[in-house]
């Protein structure tokens, strides 16, 4: 492992090095032994990047089902990293499905309360996320992944996160399909195809990813849609899904800007929208705008719509031109 990071170091990143030593090893498939091995070798791992690299990054266990329990594998991952005085940079753990990224995500932030004091403040690093089950039957994640409902569960996944101020990083599984075999290695977890065209959930990041940073409140009491809202002095950007199973219309506003004008852009995830596993239309797939048009002022910057049960709308105003004038030139 110093040699490996020796060798990383001499070709650095822009973020820096981050080390996970194994995955899940709590689980048999992963590692068939006893729990004192991957310890030893989480021993030999992290000193061995440290020697390499003084400045890269370790971190552990990986566990696909950390568990709160005083003498558990969690507890004595942390007590053995805190008597060793070994580098330990952030807790990583793995959760599939909502109510385990839930019950997860409070074990690993349990165990950090009730271990070492001197690991009390580690960050939480939740880089295997998914909103589907894996012991879900193949057919029910196929029925959530390849349809356009994903991207209001992607958001309310994000929404419940970034209120999390101990989680430092989420890494969604995964990029593309894992192959044929779906029984052995999964579902149809990718955000991409096979065949390389990008999916509903795909656009639902793309979406998350165009959205400022300062998160913004907003005011949907009584309605039957859930939503998230940032801006910043150039952008204004509303994300809204429908917890419906019926249509729903709406009137969807930006009650301030700040800036006097500028240009409402209107983005759809639904079955005839932004979803390839709906509309099987490759050409289309990506993220596009349906509506684009100036807006100035408040007044003017809101949208009504229908929604179809469990769809997705992206409203987004850019900093405009105070004024539009055209100009003709015309030689004789």
């Amino acid at each position: 492992m110093a040699g490996y990071s020796q060798n990383s170091r001499r070709r650095p990143s822009r973020h820096g090095a981050i080390h996970e030593v194994y995955n899940e090893p709590d689980l048999s498939w992963a590692l068939a032994a006893p729990w004192d091995w991957y310890l030893q070798m989480y021993k030999a791992a992290a000193e061995g990047v440290r020697e390499g690299g003084p400045n890269a990054e370790v971190i552990g266990p990986a566990m696909a089902f950390p568990v709160d329990v005083v003498g558990g594998k969690l507890h004595q991952f942390l007590n053995f990293v805190a008597e060793n005085d070994l580098p330990l940079d952030a807790l990583s753990v793995h959760a599939y499905g909502a109510d385990n990224i839930r019950t997860h995500l409070a074990a690993a932030k349990a165990a950090l309360a009730s271990g070492p004091s001197s690991l009390a403040n580690l960050p939480i690093h939740l880089n295997e996320v998914n909103v589907v089950g894996t012991a879900w039957p193949i057919a029910r994640q196929q029925s959530v992944l390849d349809n356009y409902t994903v991207a209001g569960g992607i958001f309310a996944t994000i929404s419940d996160l970034v209120a999390e101020l101990g989680v430092a990083r989420v890494h969604w599984a995964q990029f593309t399909e894992p192959g044929a075999n779906a029984t052995l290695w999964g579902g149809p977890w990718g955000v991409v195809n096979l065949q390389g065209v990008v999916k509903a959930s795909y656009n639902a990041f793309v979406v998350y990813n165009r959205m400022p940073l300062t998160q913004c409140t907003v005011d949907d009491t009584g309605s039957s849609v859930s939503s998230l809202a940032a801006g910043n002095g150039t952008r204004v950007a509303a994300a809204i899904w429908s917890d419906s199973d019926g249509a729903t219309e709406i009137t969807a506003g930006f009650d301030t800007l700040p800036f006097g004008s500028g240009v409402l852009s209107v983005y759809r995830i639904d079955a005839d929208h932004c979803s390839f596993d709906n509309t099987q239309n490759a050409s289309a797939a990506g993220l596009a705008a349906v509506e684009t048009r100036v807006v100035r002022g408040s007044a003017g910057a809101q949208w009504t719509g229908v929604l179809p049960p469990r769809a997705f709308v992206y409203l987004e105003v850019n900093v405009g031109p105070q004024c539009q004038i055209k100009i003709s030139i015309r030689q004789k």
